[in-house]
C-alpha cells in the first residue's frame, strides 16, 4: 500500500512538473519567429505590430491601429525572460501617450504554452489569452481571446 501510494505520488509529481518545466526551458530565441514588422487589415482599419530580436532577456513590440487615417490606439509591449519564466507586458495608450481609460495599468501575460512557431501568452489574474503562431515564411498570426470570443489578426511582413 505504501509503494502504491508513493509510485502515485510520483506520477503526479511528474505531470504537475512537466508543463512548468518544459517552459523553463523555452528562451526568447525560441520566439524570435515574432520579431518583425508586421500588417494587416481590421474591417477598415489598418494594423501594424513591429517586434524587436530577442537582446539581454528582451523583446520590445508596438501595436497601432489606424482608422480612416487617424489614430484609434496603440500598445506598447515588452517579452522579459526572468528567473519566473517569459512575461509579456503589455500598456496601452491614446493619442499623445494618454492612458487608455479601458485599460488604464499595465497588463501581463505569462507564457503558458510554446512548440515550435507558435507561444501562447496567458492573462495573469485574467482569463484573455494572445496566441503568437508563424504562419509561413512571411505571415504571423496573433489571435486575442477576451471574453471567449478569438480577435485574429492576419499578418504579412511589412516593410513600412
Amino acid at each position: 500500500m505504501i509503494a502504491l501510494f508513493t509510485a502515485s505520488l510520483f506520477v503526479a509529481a511528474s505531470f504537475r512538473q512537466g508543463p512548468a518545466s518544459s517552459l523553463g526551458a523555452v528562451t526568447l530565441n525560441d520566439l524570435s519567429f515574432i520579431a518583425g514588422r508586421w500588417h494587416g487589415v481590421d474591417g477598415d482599419a489598418q494594423v501594424d505590430e513591429h517586434w524587436t530580436a530577442p537582446e539581454g532577456d528582451n523583446m520590445m513590440g508596438m501595436f497601432r491601429v489606424v482608422r480612416n487615417g487617424k489614430l484609434s490606439i496603440y500598445e506598447m509591449m515588452s517579452i522579459e525572460k526572468s528567473d519566473s519564466g517569459i512575461t509579456m507586458h503589455l500598456k496601452q495608450f491614446k493619442f499623445g501617450l494618454a492612458n487608455s481609460a479601458e485599460k488604464p495599468d499595465v497588463i501581463d501575460f505569462k507564457l503558458g504554452a510554446f512548440e515550435p512557431g507558435v507561444a501562447t501568452f496567458n492573462r495573469v489574474n485574467g482569463t484573455s489569452r494572445i496566441v503568437f503562431r508563424k504562419n509561413g515564411p512571411d505571415g504571423l498570426n496573433a489571435i486575442l481571446t477576451k471574453d471567449g470570443v478569438d480577435l485574429p489578426y492576419i499578418y504579412t511582413r511589412s516593410s513600412k
